[in-house]
């Protein structure tokens, strides 16, 4: 919960002053993502009991590719509000020691999330048919890790699989932008935005090399995307 204030307190401190007055309308519109991805572990007891517990380091992500949509309605004044889904998907990977025995893992899968905010917009324009833009949202994100395969890091062997898993997460974004106006009815913009996703978790179950066994999940904490993002908007 402090994360999503301190994101909203970032937003408030970069809207500029009240911003010309337009038509109320509805609008609609996709968005199209390309995002580097950051995220940390604070697993220290992960996998199989019998190993002691396995130490998450190396987390990487790959860049990922996010499409999306809103819906909302603009005020007649510089504010609006909207609902926004983002689908993002990369790569992911990450290694795990095990000091007990004195060998280490690693992971390689994908990690998948399908955010749902609701967010207030500013518009500020600079121009009749461009205008800078901001916005600030809170929601919920459904994470997965998909796909994740489990090879000694000494040999490169393959181990294990485990299932795909996914866990709820409160997430958040705030973006800055430029929107241009491509006729009365669409507009192009171009932004950055963060966003964050909260945590990833892997299955309870590993099957491979020693059957189908339980194991401590893997946690991924504190998930975050940034990147550039390209809008179209039709207002009606």
């Amino acid at each position: 919960m402090m994360r999503l204030r301190v994101l909203l307190l970032l937003v408030a401190g970069s809207i500029p002053a009240p911003a010309i007055a337009g038509d109320a309308h509805l609008f609609s519109g996709v968005d199209v993502f390309g995002s580097a991805v950051l995220g940390s572990s604070k697993t220290t007891d992960g996998g199989a009991p019998v190993a002691g517990g396995g130490i998450v380091g190396n987390l990487r992500f790959g860049p990922a590719i996010a499409i999306g949509g809103h819906v909302g309605y603009q005020f007649d004044n510089p504010f609006s509000a909207f609902l926004s889904y983002r689908y993002t998907q990369g790569d992911v990977g990450w290694d795990v020691s095990f000091p007990r025995v004195g060998v280490s893992s690693g992971f390689e899968g994908s990690s998948i999330s399908n955010a749902l905010l609701g967010n207030v917009g500013y518009q500020m324009p600079l121009s009749e048919t461009t205008a800078v833009t901001a916005h600030a949202g809170v929601g919920l994100s459904i994470n997965t890790l998909s796909g994740v395969t489990e090879f000694d890091n000494q040999t490169g062997q393959f181990l294990a699989t485990l299932a795909d898993h996914s866990v709820w997460s409160s997430a958040a974004q705030i973006g800055l932008g430029i929107e241009h106006e491509i006729n009365s009815s669409a507009k192009l913009s171009l932004g950055t935005s963060l966003l964050y996703l909260g945590g990833f978790e892997t299955d309870a179950f590993r099957t491979g090399n020693l059957g189908t066994t339980e194991i401590n999940p893997y946690r991924l904490n504190d998930v975050w995307t940034t990147g550039l993002n390209l809008s179209l908007r039709f207002e009606f």
